[in-house]
């Protein structure tokens, strides 16, 4: 019960500071993520060191700081090729300072996390920044932010409210002994929930068959993000990846299912919707 107020007093000082900041953009909202791509490499960096996997954190906390940065200034075009080239530097870095050992694994390692923490970050910033780059009207990338939080958000509190009392059949047990079907199904009628209240208030103008096309996305890739970051914590018996949000863990627990969940919304966006 402790953990859960926690949670709850957590949630309302932090909510409307994230949507305040989604909703206005610019360098507050491209710092910010850049805040939690910079703490989402060091706990990822943590998780692998209890697994003997070295790699340079430093190169690794630069290349992510660099394509959450691009983000903002550049295209996606361009993040892919600042990703390429940090896997090509840090193979050189590999064979410098730890020769050949473990090299496939060091090497995999860090191209991982480099795109499951700072690459899938920097849609986030992609997402808010599109309408500049496109001729459309700037709030509208800070609207589409906030609807992907709040899909990811009634997602995870219907599938948190639903599974607990609900929940009988698992879905993997072994990675996450918690999540059920039910809470599961649970999720995805938050997150379509979320859309009808995203068109009833904000998006009125947007068909509602892309709204909810949306939000099942989010929510099925979110919560495949959190099975993800569950399976990386279980290898190294952690249960948390971090303690730096009082009753929610690490940035990585926080942010999971939006790292798989951005991306998907910007493609959506920029190939379907906005064409």
């Amino acid at each position: 019960m402790n953990n859960f107020l926690t949670r709850i007093l957590v949630a309302v000082i932090f909510i409307p500071f994230i949507l305040y900041l989604s909703y206005f953009g610019g360098i507050p909202f491209m710092s910010f993520i850049n805040l939690l791509i910079f703490l989402g490499l060091i706990e990822f960096s943590s998780i692998l060191k209890l697994k003997d996997i070295s790699f340079s954190q430093t190169l690794l906390i630069f290349f992510g700081l660099l394509i959450g940065v691009s983000g903002y200034y550049y295209s996606d075009r361009f993040i892919l090729i600042i990703t390429l080239l940090s896997v090509l530097i840090s193979g050189l870095f590999q064979l410098i300072r730890y020769k050949f050992d473990n090299a496939i694994e060091n090497l995999s390692s860090f191209l991982f996390g480099l795109i499951y923490v700072a690459l899938f970050f920097s849609f986030l910033i992609l997402i808010r920044e599109f309408p500049h780059k496109s001729g459309l009207e700037y709030r509208l990338g800070g609207l589409w932010i906030i609807f992907l939080f709040l899909c990811s958000w009634f997602s995870d509190i219907l599938s948190y409210f639903i599974g607990t009392p609900f929940g009988k059949h698992k879905i993997l047990p072994l990675v996450s002994p918690n999540k059920s079907w039910e809470g599961s199904f649970g999720g995805i009628a938050g997150a379509v929930l979320a859309a009808f209240v995203s068109k009833s208030i904000f998006f009125k103008e947007i068909p509602l068959i892309h709204l909810l096309s949306l939000a099942i996305l989010i929510s099925v890739f979110g919560q495949l993000g959190d099975f993800v970051e569950s399976s990386f914590k279980r290898q190294v018996s952690l249960k948390d990846s971090s303690s730096i949000i009082p009753g929610h863990g690490g940035i990585l627990d926080r942010f999971d299912s939006l790292l798989f969940s951005a991306p998907l919304v910007y493609f959506y966006l920029t190939f379907i919707l906005y064409r």
